[in-house]
């Protein structure tokens, strides 16, 4: 195949039929012309017209006496389609009886270097005849018989390309002398044609969409809906009425500020910037789509919760011009899974502050138990360790009927004990309640320390703490969102709040508020530990929460009547195994802080396994070395001076081989695995949960 060259132009006849007319200037040349009226015409054409028809009367009449072929292209299937014959009007019987059959809706396979002609977008001539343009489908005895009758001087064709998208080809068989046509009008008119079909294909594919989508969706129980680029909904499925209370020309009329809430709204701006963004970047992936969580408002002003999968809408080139999505309802779905992480949270709350006041207690007995008299120290550090770890003996209190609004007199003098005199406190006593049945000093320190903790928290300023008693009533999802809870049921309890003016929290947590409490690891955090559980130990709840003039509430809830804890025995996890067997060798335990390393001697001693302790990694080294009947080392996290991971190298060095249980900090990640690393435990750890770890890593 042959490009042509341009040849002279050529004068047309005028438009037939109800073609548009187009004033031109006088001087304009005729090829102008009649480009513009062609491409008018065409633009013009209702979407049910016959484009292709069109195209080749006006190829025709480009060109003069031919016989114009017009096929479109399918890219899927790679075939060419036989859409329009113009100019076989009087060579038509002739055509039906040489073909067999009529030649509308052939079609044929295109070769990839005819496609890649076609492609070029330019006029080419054809050596081959009839049986060229045909792709040598056709047998030639048959186009030999075609160019007889139509009397062939020549043969030409050209793509329909949009862009570097091939939409069609034009076949022309010339029946005048000289056979060539002008190229550049023809391939002027040819671009223009194309563009046009692409756009009525794109036209026709979003009117299909729509139509098809709406079949499916009419009865569906999902929302579907469609919009355009400027997030403008043009086309919303009937069951929308059942989401949202609107129907869907309500929903279509409506901007989304009145549809989504402003955070959503937001978020959906975001993610449409995002996503054309990365049109640009990556490359289209047809199973792509975006899944959001967003909060939507019905129609009587309520909200709700949907889920919205979206994904874009394509032209056939593949570039975006909408988006399509469905949206459900996931209310419920979040609300329990909102649960479900109240519980875990609370679960995990729990969990520490009865770690915290294990400690507490295993400390508090193993001072008691050292030797008291006239000539030893122990009495002031008895005294001291119990005030400052709060360690209190249940065993020594009987449970009793407790009278809440006396309990609160007796405590406001603690209270003042621990905190500043200047600090204002005021007590709202109430009628009297039901009894509690519990441990009344137990139950005075712990609200003693948890107002005390509050204040530390949370100073009160000129304000001063607010201090209430009387009754509440709660139900099932009051108590899902107490940041303390293990036993309460839903009803009505005994109320203790404490309150204090703190405007700053409007931004903080449920474990925000309860971290700030609790304060930091150490005595504070243990004694606070302490008076929770002994709030969880009677059977009570706990709940922070910020109120609109600005204080925040700390409650307080007690069961009235008697309460017994189900999990009674574990009432001293932190209490050490009782020995059982004796183990020869050494657990060498590397720790800066002087109370672990003497808690987790005391524990492995206790269970019969030799221990020794050092403060640092050199002494560690040391003691690897000199001892060879050390077989485990204990190692905190914490060591300094880089931390107990960059130390394991050179404790290996000294003693290749041995096994490392690795101590880690509350809520620090566990490390990657590492070599060396024999067992990992963490802190603050139960004296059993160690011997149970170090008799693991012996066994092996």
């Amino acid at each position: 195949m042959n490009d042509l060259e341009p040849t002279s132009p050529t004068r047309h006849p005028a438009p037939e039929g109800d073609a548009v007319a187009v004033r031109h200037p006088a001087d304009t040349p005729p090829e102008l012309a009649f480009l513009a009226r062609a491409v008018t015409e065409l633009s013009l054409l209702p979407l049910k017209a016959d484009v292709y028809r069109r195209i080749g009367e006006l190829v025709r009449e480009a060109i003069g006496n031919a016989v114009v072929a017009v096929q479109s292209y399918d890219e899927a299937d790679g075939k060419l389609t036989m859409r329009a014959l113009v100019g076989v009007e009087g060579l038509l019987d002739g055509f039906l009886s040489v073909m067999g059959g009529h030649p509308i809706g052939m079609s044929f396979p295109i070769h990839d270097e005819a496609r890649a002609g076609l492609g070029s977008g330019r006029l080419i001539q054809l050596s081959g005849g009839i049986h060229s343009l045909a792709l040598g489908v056709v047998p030639r005895s048959i186009c030999h018989a075609l160019e007889r009758l139509t009397r062939l001087s020549g043969t030409f064709v050209i793509g329909l390309c949009a862009g570097s998208k091939l939409v069609g080809s034009v076949g022309i068989i010339a029946r005048s002398k000289p056979p060539v046509p002008n190229s550049s009008v023809i391939e002027a008119l040819a671009r223009h044609a194309a563009l046009i079909i692409h756009h009525r294909q794109v036209a026709a594919a979003w009117q299909e969409s729509e139509a098809r989508y709406r079949l499916l969706t009419e009865h569906a129980a999902d929302v579907v809906w469609m919009t355009d680029l400027r997030l403008r909904f043009t086309y919303v499925s009937s069951s929308v009425r059942h989401l949202l209370g609107y129907t869907p020309g309500e929903i279509m009329a409506m901007p989304l500020p009145q549809i989504l809430a402003p955070g959503s709204l937001s978020l959906v701006r975001g993610i449409l910037a995002e996503e054309m963004a990365r049109e640009w970047r990556t490359p289209h992936d047809p199973a792509y789509h975006r899944v959001v969580e967003l909060e939507a408002k019905r129609k009587d002003g309520s909200s709700l919760w949907i889920s919205v999968r979206a994904e874009f809408v394509r032209d056939p080139e593949g570039s975006p011009i909408g988006i399509l999505g469905t949206t459900r309802d996931v209310t419920e779905l979040r609300l329990r899974e909102e649960e479900r992480h109240l519980v875990e949270a609370r679960a995990s709350r729990c969990k520490k502050v009865r770690c915290l006041r294990g400690m507490a207690r295993a400390i508090g007995r193993e001072i008691e138990a050292l030797p008291t008299g006239p000539d030893t120290p122990t009495e002031p550090i008895l005294a001291y360790a119990q005030t400052l770890l709060g360690y209190t003996s249940e065993d020594k209190d009987s449970r009793e009927q407790i009278d809440i609004p006396s309990l609160i007199e007796e405590v406001l003098p603690l209270i003042r004990e621990r905190v500043s005199c200047s600090t204002q406190l005021h007590h709202a006593r109430t009628e009297r309640l039901p009894p509690v049945t519990g441990h009344p000093a137990l139950l005075r320190d712990a609200l003693a320390t948890l107002a005390a903790g509050l204040l530390a928290a949370f100073p009160a300023g000129d304000t001063g703490l607010q201090v209430w008693s009387g009754t509440r009533a709660v139900d099932a999802l009051d108590l899902a969102h107490f940041i303390l809870s293990e036993s309460l049921l839903p009803g009505t309890h005994a109320c203790v709040e404490f309150s204090v003016h703190a405007p700053e929290t409007t931004t903080l947590s449920a474990d925000d508020l309860f971290d700030r409490l609790l304060g930091n690891y150490g005595t504070p955090a243990i004694r606070v530990a302490n008076a929770l559980c002994i709030l969880l130990d009677h059977g009570g709840a706990l709940q922070a929460s910020l109120e609109e003039n600005g204080r925040l509430s700390l409650s307080l809830l007690l069961p009235f009547g008697l309460h017994k804890r189900e999990d009674a025995t574990e009432e001293h996890p932190f209490e050490a195994e009782a020995p059982d067997w004796s183990c020869p060798s050494t657990v060498l335990i590397v720790d800066a802080d002087a109370g672990t390393r003497w808690l987790a001697q005391s524990a492995l001693e206790e269970a019969g396994i030799a221990a020794l302790s050092v403060d640092s990694v050199a002494a560690a080294v040391k003691a690897l070395r000199r001892d060879t009947n050390i077989a485990v080392v204990l190692l905190d996290s914490a060591i300094a001076p880089s931390g107990g991971i960059t130390a394991i190298p050179e404790l290996l060095r000294a003693r290749p081989g041995v096994p490392i249980v690795y101590c880690s900090g509350f809520g620090e990640p566990a490390p990657s695995e590492t070599d060396g690393i024999a067992g990992l435990i963490q802190k603050p750890f139960l004296p059993k949960v160690l011997v149970r770890t170090v008799r693991g890593v012996l066994a092996r």
